[in-house]
């Protein structure tokens, strides 16, 4: 093995000890590492063939590779390169030299992965409402609105992520001398996203039930203010009066009705002898018709033997007076969904002269059902009366989901530029896939760069003991630039005085958390019927008509016809009254209404992305 590089056999989970595994247990002639942002490293070995199975189970498969800075064998100075266990047999194993391949993927890394993806599952980094609950338990997808890859450090194997643009452990700055300067190369990783639309619908079942007490709007319908409600045909008013039980109409059923007569008795049709009886009239109820009194013969009086009186025949109409009660129950189940709607622009350097086709991105999205869904107490809705979600709390932090989703993909496509460039092993080592780099040649325009690295190589020849490191990193082609958001006013009551998801903003303008992007939704207005039932149901917003068909004045405007053609026997003023019977018409709101959809269009401000190499300047 070239100086200065050690390789131990170890058990898996063993921890690096210098004082132990600077040893060589294979001869190593030559090697070459290589970590590719997002996945596993991985080290090749060309060692003297054991002439033995690497896999048989006596023997260990896990393996330490590791350095020394110094050049006499201070072991403080070692320094571990690569942890990983062999993948399978080695090639050319006839030949005394084989080569052995061996990845850093952690024994753990599902649990690992799983584990850390449940600490990520916040929002608006990640929202159970746009993720099959069937993915729920599926770790890449706290990764779909963050601009992030997953981290697995080729030595300890802890698994984290890592942002494609902003480095989690600093920025290399490497001096044009540290460079080999023919190792430069420059080229177009991916044409830029410019603009991502995102077209979301969000659906809910609106449900509600609650009573609805509309006896005295019937009564205003008959005598304003009165607790009674008259007719000439209270008879048949009656027997109709809908039941207990009864359903009147979509999603309405009655839970209490009746009609109670209270009329005073009366007698349509009586005979007066004024000689036997007092001579007093029937008693009547207020407002009934009397007509005049009909001499209709001559009876013996029998008193003493002597004399007779007249018989008078009375003909009436009685008005009916009855008590209404009519108390409804609503059931509400109706189908909404409201539609986010936004176009993202990235406002990136140009690196062609002609706009592609795959400039733009449309992203359609349809969520589960948020009055079934509920996530270890995230209950999206709160509640199923709602005719409104994007504009609560929790439905604006669902569209900051969407903006953040916009976002991870605009970002994920504007590193248009790759640089590769090598340096001395030592130098390289400096470097990891959580950090950036930023190189300095003046054939670069503007004569600097600086990238996420996305790649790291190291090899060493063991003939020539020449140990090199490649490095790539991927340079953002934005403006830069700056934002600020701006506080909304409540819309609908003083601030504090509800809670915040009863209230409403206007002219709020949201900074999201990186600070790179603004959004703005508009004020709520009504997609639906206009029915609130978190405000409540009344007889004023439930009852879409009320009428009532022929009054009492109406009626005994009739009778008085009648009446005047001579028709003033019972039998004539009732066939009368059977044309005109009072009834009365009520139509409600339908509770079953629907659906209701609205679009909802957000106002996006352009995506701040970093300048990282400027394609627009002269080189220097």
């Amino acid at each position: 093995m070239a100086k200065n590089f050690y390789f131990a056999w170890v058990n898996p989970g063993t921890a690096f000890d210098p004082e132990v595994h600077n040893v060589e247990d294979e001869d190593v002639f030559n090697h070459t590492f290589s970590h590719d942002e997002g996945g596993f490293a991985g080290l090749s070995l060309e060692i003297r063939n054991p002439r033995i199975g690497l896999l048989n189970p006596g023997r260990k498969i896990w393996a330490y590779y590791s350095f020394n800075r110094a050049e006499e064998g201070d072991l403080d100075d070692i320094v571990p390169l690569f942890f990983g266990r062999i993948m399978g047999i080695p090639s050319n194993v006839f030949s005394t030299l084989v080569t052995i391949e061996l990845t850093a993927r952690p024994s753990d890394f599902v649990a690992q992965k799983t584990a850390l993806a449940e600490t990520l599952k916040v929002l608006p980094y990640w929202d159970p409402i746009f993720i099959t609950p069937d993915s729920w338990l599926d770790p890449d997808t706290v990764l779909e609105a963050r601009s992030a890859l997953w981290h697995i450090d080729p030595v300890t194997h802890v698994v984290s992520i890592s942002d494609i643009l902003i480095p989690g452990d600093g920025i290399v700055d490497l001096p044009a001398a540290d460079m080999f300067y023919d190792s430069m190369s420059l080229s177009l990783e991916t044409v830029p996203l410019r603009s991502v639309t995102i077209q979301a619908t969000i659906p809910w079942s609106q449900s509600a039930t609650g009573t609805v007490d509309l006896s005295g709007t019937i009564k205003n319908r008959f005598e304003p203010w009165q607790q009674l409600i008259t007719s000439f045909t209270m008879g048949g008013l009656v027997s109709s009066w809908p039941k207990d039980g009864a359903s009147i109409g979509s999603g309405w059923q009655v839970v209490t009705g009746s009609l109670v007569d209270v009329s005073f008795l009366s007698v349509p049709h009586v005979e007066v002898h004024p000689l036997f009886d007092d001579g007093s009239l029937p008693v009547m109820a207020e407002g009934s018709i009397l007509f005049p009194v009909k001499t209709t013969g001559k009876v013996w009086s029998g008193v003493d033997g002597a004399g007779y009186d007249l018989q008078y025949e009375i003909v009436g109409v009685s008005l009916g007076y009855a008590v209404p009660t009519l108390i409804v129950r609503y059931t509400a189940n109706r189908e909404f969904a409201q539609i986010v709607n936004f176009t993202m622009y990235s406002d990136q350097q140009s690196i062609i002269t002609e706009a592609a086709e795959d400039e733009t991105l449309v992203i359609a999205l349809t969520a589960n059902n948020i009055s079934d869904l509920s996530y270890e107490g995230d209950v999206p809705l709160v509640d199923v009366r709602r005719r409104d979600f994007l504009h609560t709390p929790r439905g604006l932090q669902a569209v900051e989901y969407l903006i953040h989703v916009a976002r991870a993909n605009l970002i994920g496509r504007s590193r248009a530029v790759k640089i590769s460039f090598s340096t001395d092993f030592e130098t390289g080592l400096q470097y990891s896939l959580t950090k950036s780099g930023t190189v300095h040649d003046d054939r670069l325009p503007g004569g600097t760069a600086t990238g996420k690295v996305t790649q790291i190589t190291h090899s060493l020849n063991g003939d020539s003991g020449e140990a090199i490191a490649t490095i790539t990193i991927a340079c953002a082609v934005g403006y830069g630039g700056s934002l600020s958001g701006s506080a909304g006013t409540p819309n609908w009551i003083d601030e504090g005085y509800i809670d915040q998801e009863y209230q409403e903003y206007v002219n709020e303008v949201s900074l999201v958390e990186t600070s790179d992007v603004t959004w703005y939704i508009p004020p709520f207005t009504a997609f639906d019927d206009d029915v609130d039932f978190i405000k409540g149901l009344t007889p004023g917003n439930c009852i879409l008509a009320l009428s009532v068909e022929n009054l009492p004045e109406a009626q005994e405007a009739a009778i008085m016809a009648a009446s005047a053609a001579e028709l003033t026997d019972q039998a004539a003023i009732s066939s009368v009254l059977q044309e005109i019977p009072t009834r009365v018409h009520l139509q409600l709101v339908p509770m079953e209404g629907g659906p209701f959809t609205q679009v909802v269009t957000i106002a996006v401000s352009d995506l701040i992305t970093p300048q990282q190499i400027n394609l627009e300047a002269p080189s220097v």
